[in-house]
């Protein structure tokens, strides 16, 4: 087999950065949990499932379950859950020195919880991803928490390019963004926080607009369990018109960015080479951040004519990056992702290590 010099000095090089990480100790968490307490959960029994890799999908230590077959009368999906547990590395931090309330400030490593789909042939990405509390006295210690997010195709149909979150200083906004009769029962539109370990239902489902293939209108619903909270949205979603039927995803993911040159702004001056720069489409980066424990408790796809568990069978698939299937990268699938068996609810736990604990 031949291997070009160019390939061989950069795999080099990565396992270097491999060994050197993997060698040192997970100190940063140890006051939460301590070492030997990651290796219990490393160590419990993993699921049998088959995991494939994306084709077109790296940068970030995602683990998703999807259908695979697009489905006309397959119009949302809901899940209840229990929120994971975050741990940060304190060695991936970023600061803008110019300016301490800049919104990217904070970890590296942004741990999400989402649901989606492709919806017409159309991506969409909505649920939860990991931010700055900005609208409530956080907890002692704690200036992160899961926030209400949806990445949809407002302004085209190749990828989801719009990025949302209900506006900070929100707190006394009502829903207004729905169809009058589908407004969600004591919800509202608020900048919206949920922690580690609270227990959540989360739905996200279509509203076909009558006569247009085009265009349809999305609705999510996120609430805890026991009432206490409950945030809902709606908003458009292009679609291909050629394509009938919407396929379904859940998701738990480290996404990911790191440092590099950017104009700071539109019109390219302000020249910085040092900003917080997202990941995607590029290879993980090793980090000592963990999500851990996840417990989807129920998944179900909405269906017209009647609804159905999420499980693995030849119209669902469990995926992951495109790195974890190059022999290049070292990196081994079940290393980094600890799963359970999937049950016939759809409820599965799951943990995410970018470093492996050490035996």
């Amino acid at each position: 087999m031949k291997i070009g010099i160019k390939k061989i000095i950069l795999l080099s090089a990565y396992l270097v950065v491999i060994d050197a990480v993997n060698a040192s100790t997970i100190d940063n968490c140890n006051e939460v949990h301590p070492l030997e307490d990651l290796k219990k959960i490393f160590d419990r029994v993993s699921g049998k499932h088959k995991i494939d890799c994306e084709k077109n999908a790296s940068g970030a230590w995602f683990y998703k379950m999807s259908t695979i077959r697009p489905n006309e009368n397959d119009l949302g999906i809901e899940t209840k859950i229990k929120l994971p547990e975050i741990i940060k590395d304190n060695d991936r931090i970023y600061h803008n020195q110019s300016d301490n309330s800049d919104y990217k400030n904070g970890p590296l490593d942004r741990p999400s919880i989402y649901l989606g789909g492709k919806i017409g042939g159309a991506e969409l990405d909505a649920g939860l991803t990991w931010d700055k509390i900005h609208d409530e006295n956080p907890k002692e210690g704690e200036e992160f928490a899961f926030r209400p997010f949806w990445r949809n195709t407002e302004n085209g149909i190749d990828e989801p390019t719009e990025w949302h979150n209900p506006p900070v200083k929100s707190k006394n906004k009502t829903t207004n963004s729905c169809p009058e009769k589908k407004i969600e029962p004591n919800c509202s539109e608020k900048n919206t926080y949920f922690y580690p370990k609270d227990n959540i239902v989360m739905k996200i489902e279509e509203l076909p607009i009558k006569g247009n293939q085009s265009k349809s209108m999305m609705k999510m619903v996120i609430k805890s369990q026991n009432g206490n909270k409950c945030f809902s949205v709606c908003f458009p979603q292009k679609k291909n018109p050629k394509v009938r039927g919407n396929t379904w995803k859940r998701v738990n993911s480290i996404d990911q960015f790191t440092l590099g040159p950017c104009y700071q702004n539109i019109d390219r001056k302000g020249f910085n080479k040092n900003c917080r720069v997202g990941n995607e489409n590029k290879t993980v980066l090793r980090t000592k951040a963990l999500s851990l424990e996840t417990h989807w408790q129920e998944v179900n796809i909405l269906n017209s004519k009647g609804n159905y568990p999420l499980v693995p069978d030849k119209d669902a698939k469990i995926t992951v990056g495109k790195e974890f299937c190059d022999k290049f990268t070292g990196l081994k699938k079940r290393d980094h992702f600890r799963d359970s068996t999937i049950d016939t609810k759809g409820g599965q736990v799951i943990s995410i290590f970018p470093i492996t604990p050490r035996k």
